[in-house]
């Protein structure tokens, strides 16, 4: 994946976690304690001396956890400032839109690290989507072409670009098909790039 300095970064504090306290093993060896003595529970489980995420649980930018009612899991292989993305129907409304959360309870909010805190504006959040209840599996769309991933496609300036979701879900609403549309920030109807992400559960 894009983002594996993360990956090592986290297993590098892993093993501090679970090797450099003087005072001996810590009840729970795979989470985050921070210098300010902040701890984040991470979810990892020590498993044949390794943090890892167990079996039944999904992994995100650091952080292991079982999916909530009516959430989905996908991992991107061609999406720009995206690769994992945790994605839950909060709640539907009377207008014919849901609220979708993305990555909720994922990141640490004790980590201060730049790139960290840039994924983490990038990838998270609340936002309305139209959904249509169809017999062959309902439909979801992104309104006015306002999308909740903000991304500058071209590695400069302000992160304006915006991207826009389509999804169709499968008859038994266990997996969402879905299309990213990566738009100009300041002409909508300019499209950069697109992708596909398929969501299960």
């Amino acid at each position: 994946m894009k983002y594996a300095k993360y990956l090592i970064a986290f297993s590098a504090l892993f093993y501090f976690s679970c090797y450099g306290d003087d005072d001996g093993p810590k009840e729970n060896p795979c989470q985050v304690v921070h210098d300010n003595g902040a701890v984040f529970e991470t979810g990892y489980e020590l498993i044949d001396g390794n943090c890892a995420c167990p079996d039944g649980k999904y992994s995100a930018y650091g952080t292991c956890r079982e999916l909530k009612e009516s959430e989905w899991f996908g991992v991107s292989t061609g999406c720009p400032c995206v690769d994992t993305l945790f994605l839950w129907l909060k709640d539907f409304n009377n207008e014919g839109q849901a609220e979708f959360t993305l990555n909720s309870d994922i990141f640490d909010s004790f980590n201060s690290d730049p790139d960290y805190e840039l994924q983490k504006n990038r990838t998270s959040g609340t936002f309305l989507l139209d959904y249509f209840t169809l017999s062959d599996g309902d439909s979801i769309a992104s309104p006015n072409w306002v999308g909740p991933i903000r991304c500058q496609i071209d590695g400069t300036g302000p992160e304006f670009d915006e991207t826009t979701i389509f999804g169709k879900f499968s008859p038994d609403n266990d997996t969402l098909f879905a299309k990213f549309i990566y738009r100009d920030g300041f002409d909508r109807s300019m499209v950069l790039d697109s992708c596909n992400v398929v969501f299960t559960r």
